[in-house]
């Protein structure tokens, strides 16, 4: 795919340069955030299709690349939700730990204070 426009002309003008006439209305954009692509027509060459045979068992081993990088995409997602979840937990436990600390720090004070105050008036 293509980017009909981008918001640096220098690099446009160098990948226009290079790149073949396709036929696609560009348009130009409404607003600063959006993104026009325009379908490019892949054709593989001839080496790459000779390599894999045209029975069920080539087509299998054509896909299965494609299979096990999206396995795999989705495993990193769940990974890396998971490690989101356990610091999350984490801080949690540190936000627990510090009240837990700030509660027996409060009842130490005030028994001092009691003790404090029933020697000095004795």
């Amino acid at each position: 795919m293509i980017f009909a426009h981008s918001p640096w002309p220098e690099v446009s003008r160098t990948v226009a340069s290079r790149a073949r006439p396709i036929d696609c209305d560009l348009k130009p954009l409404t607003h600063a955030t959006s993104h026009i692509f325009c379908p490019v027509k892949i054709t593989l060459p001839e080496s790459l299709k000779s390599d894999l045979s045209i029975t069920f068992w080539g087509k299998i081993l054509g896909a299965t690349p494609v299979v096990m990088t999206v396995v795999a995409t989705m495993l990193a997602g769940l990974a890396s939700s998971e490690v989101t979840r356990a610091q999350y937990d984490r801080s949690f436990a540190a936000q627990l730990q510090s009240r837990a600390g700030d509660q027996w720090s409060f009842f130490r004070l005030r028994d001092c204070a009691a003790h404090f105050s029933a020697t000095r008036s004795t």
